[in-house]
């Protein structure tokens, strides 16, 4: 049995023996040593010292601010009431804290520590302890070891030290760190705050709006309920926002990153990232290239195809207006303005009337560790009223959170209607800076008059250019490439996707998307929806998918196919190959060398500059070439055909067809069906193949074919030479030295104007070969000439038979 020792109700000194003791300090302020045995001490009010010995001893302070120091071995060490300080020492030791705001410190051995009630702060010391805050607001050291901290109720710090820790934090507000190692954190309930630290993490938000930082390693982090971020640094993260609205950011390395339920906001950081949206209206950048959204000024409501309109804030995207007057827009040149690369896509920001329009990014990401560097820069142009050059000058200004001006610029383009000159320039901002507003500002002195601004970057200067893999998932998701060669999938939701640089693979998904390829070599789909499509710069295979289209090759050679559906399909510049699919497609080939057709469906194309390749396919297409030595083809159906300017070279294909060959020498075949036939300007080759055709060849020297069928073949102004061939065919030289041919077989033709003393009709061996073959007879006022042997038959309308003579005939072989 062991021996009982008691204090007195004063400040006592008791040393224990080598038996194993119950000793009792009752009241006062004592300081009680256990020593050798296993020991029962019980401290008593006051604020008493009770230190343990070399065995198993349990050690309650009892009222008061007590100090209990386990001792040697596994040691029970009790504070209860008070303020207490509980040291484990030596061994695995139970520490329990009881009420108040006690110090708890495990020291040597595996321990666990119970804060309990109070504002307590624990720590692990060495080995594998496992710490719970209890109630109130607690601090949590593991130190060295394999941890585990449990905040529990109130508003706790948890941090996990050395080793491999599991923290959670419980109800409350809780901060959990990780330091090194692998660790595991549990935020809970409330608002938290994660921080990974070194090692592989695993990392899970909880209910509430939570912060979560990977830090150092390959983090798997996830923030559950509520509106949390997410950041992952270095590593190979793995980032999930679960529901809510969050901001998930990458970081170095190559990142997997899911935004789950909600409007979510996801940077893919630098590398190869693959990225999932979820559901909901997501924004996600594959890489932090351009920060600001909508820098060019395309994505603005409604309006897109408008030349001027005054826009909302609402329509606006991206931007805010400054003061209550709308945001002018404009598309292409108006009236005192340059014209940019892209006039028929592009939008210019109209900045009269001293208007200011701002966007504001966060940085806070870019700047958390140090200071860091952007790069800026935009396009502008101006709208000059007379020689006032005033009337253009605009400044730039680029503020931080706290309103101090980091950048600014006041610029002037001197040169009416000129080009659109470039602004490029660097900046540095300090670590603390979280935020970015651009603002540009208007000087013009009446409306319609100063500033255009487009094609606006702010850049973090880095080395990002990684090849991601982006889904939106369901929503209407806002989706950045950015560097590198990435692959960016819509999916479901009306999307905006910018591959941003590098040769990317983007899919629109369901819905009306707006796809953008800008820089590199880019393959977009549209997939289903009315999409519009912007290939930009680079060499881009664009495919319209199903729906009603509008695809911009942009810059360079382009390969265009637009799908199902009515689509409007413009080539811009380079060498386009477009093809337009099923459905009546409006097509422009820009300039360059076009070629394609534009399949089924009752099609439009113009050519516009360059030497274009383009046939109708399937359906009463509109063809048109423009600019340039081209060459059309109605193919199927009742075709309406325009060489303009240039040597074209047309064939009107099956069905009724209307062709006009315009300015230049053209060769014309009218193919199957009842064609109509212009060849206007230019010295013409002009061919009506099958059908009855009506050919007017217009000025100049041509040569006119009817083919098979009744035809009717005019010469018009110039020397031309005639052929009807096969059918009963009506002949008009006009103006000019014209040779009307015949062959054998030739059938009954009619020659209306005939002029002994300047036309010749040419006769193929095949039918006579000389003058005395030839049989010439009066009827009415009409001569008619027939052949010994043959059944073509030549009538000269209004022409005396005693006028012919052998001088009008040429006897050749054709």
């Amino acid at each position: 049995m062991a021996n009982i020792i008691n204090g007195t109700n004063g400040d006592d000194i008791i040393i224990g023996t080598n038996d194993s003791e119950e000793i009792y300090g009752h009241d006062g302020d004592d300081f009680i040593r256990a020593d050798d045995g296993t020991d029962y001490v019980d401290g008593g009010a006051g604020n008493d010292t009770i230190v343990g010995g070399k065995d198993d001893d349990e050690l309650h302070g009892g009222d008061g601010d007590d100090i209990v120091r386990g001792g040697f071995a596994n040691d029970f060490l009790y504070g209860e009431e008070g303020n207490d300080r509980l040291e484990g020492n030596e061994g695995d030791d139970v520490l329990y804290g009881g009420n108040g705001n006690d110090f708890l410190y495990g020291q040597e051995g595996s321990d666990i520590l119970h804060g309990e009630n109070g504002d307590d702060r624990l720590f692990g010391g060495d080995s594998n302890d496992v710490l719970y805050g209890g109630a109130d607001n607690d601090i949590l050291f593991g130190d060295a070891g394999d941890d585990e901290l449990n905040g529990g109720t109130g508003n706790d710090v948890l941090w996990g030290g050395d080793g491999h820790d599991l923290q959670r934090g419980g109800e409350g507000d809780d901060q959990l760190w990780g330091d090194s190692g692998n660790d595991t954190q549990w935020a809970g309930l409330g608002n938290d705050l994660l921080a990974g630290g070194d090692g592989d993490d695993a990392m899970y938000g909880g209910d509430g709006d939570d912060m979560l930082f990977g830090q150092a390693g390959n983090d798997y982090m996830h923030g559950g309920e509520g509106n949390d971020k997410l950041e992952g640094f270095t590593g190979d993260d793995t980032l999930i926002g679960g529901n809510g609205d969050d901001d998930l950011w990458a970081g170095d390395d190559n990142d997997t990153i899911e935004g789950g339920n909600g409007n979510d906001v996801i940077s893919g950081g630098c590398d190869d990232d693959t990225i999932n949206g979820g559901s909901g209206h997501d924004v996600i950048y594959g890489d932090t290239i351009n920060l600001l959204v909508n820098g060019n000024f395309e994505a603005w409501g409604d309006n897109v195809g408008n030349e001027f309109e005054r826009v909302s804030n609402s329509e606006l995207v991206g931007w805010q207006a400054v003061g209550s007057n709308a945001v002018e827009m404009q598309q292409g040149q108006l009236a005192g303005a340059p014209k940019n690369s892209e006039t028929n896509t592009v939008m210019e920001l109209d900045m009269a009337q001293g208007k200011t329009v701002e966007q504001t990014v966060n940085v806070s990401y870019l700047t958390v560790e140090s200071a860091a560097e952007f790069s800026f820069s935009f396009d502008y142009g101006n709208r000059i009223k007379g020689d006032n050059y005033q009337t253009s000058g605009f400044k730039v200004t680029i503020t931080d959170q706290d309103g101090e001006v980091v950048y600014d610029i006041y610029l002037q383009n001197r040169i009416q209607n000129g080009i659109y000159q470039s602004h490029d320039a660097t900046f540095a901002v300090s670590p603390d800076t979280t935020s970015l507003t651009v603002s540009f500002g208007g000087i013009g002195e009446a409306d319609g008059y100063g500033a255009l601004i487009d094609n606006v970057v702010l850049n973090h200067v880095s080395d990002c250019d990684g090849d991601d893999v982006i889904n939106g998932g369901y929503g209407a998701d806002e989706i950045y490439g950015n560097g590198g060669n990435d692959t960016i999938n819509g999916e479901v939701g009306t999307d905006y996707i910018d591959g941003g640089l590098g040769n990317d693979t983007i899919s629109g998904g369901d819905h009306n998307d707006y796809l953008h390829g800008n820089a590199g070599d880019d393959t977009i789909n549209g997939d289903n929806g009315n999409d519009v499509i912007f290939g930009d710069s680079g060499n881009d295979m664009l495919l319209g998918g199903e729906g009603n289209d509008t695809i911009h090759g942009g810059a360079d050679n382009d390969i265009i196919k637009g799908d199902g559906g009515d689509d409007q399909i413009q080539g811009g510049l380079g060498d386009d190959g477009i093809w337009g699919g099923d459905g009546n497609d409006y097509i422009q080939g820009g300039h360059g060398n076009d070629y394609g057709d534009g399949g089924w469906g009752d099609d439009y194309f113009h050519g516009g500059a360059g030497d274009d390749n383009f046939g109708g396919a399937r359906g009463n297409d509109r063809i048109i070439g423009g600019e340039g030595n081209d060459t059309l083809r109605g193919s199927l159906g009742d075709d309406r055909i325009f060489g303009g300017t240039g040597n074209d070279i047309i064939d009107g294909g099956a069905d009724n067809d209307e062709i006009d060959g315009g300015e230049g020498a053209d060769n014309i075949k009218g193919g199957t069906g009842d064609d109509i036939i212009r060849g206007q300007n230019g010295n013409d080759y002009l061919g009506g193949n099958d059908g009855n055709d009506t050919i007017w060849a217009g000025a100049g020297h041509d040569i006119l074919m009817g083919g098979l069928g009744h035809d009717k073949l005019a010469g018009q102004d110039g020397n031309d030479r005639i052929m009807g061939h096969n059918g009963d065919d009506y002949l008009i030289g006009g103006l000019g030295k014209d040779v009307f041919v015949f062959r054998n077989n030739d059938g009954h033709d009619t020659i209306q104007d005939f002029n002994r003393f300047q036309d010749t009709i040419e006769i193929d061996s095949s039918l006579v070969t000389r003058f005395s073959q030839i049989n010439t007879e009066q009827v009415g006022a009409s001569t008619v000439i027939t052949f010994d042997g043959d059944n073509t038959v030549i009538t000269l309308k209004q022409f005396d038979a005693n006028h012919v003579t052998v001088d009008m005939f040429d006897f050749t072989t054709i």
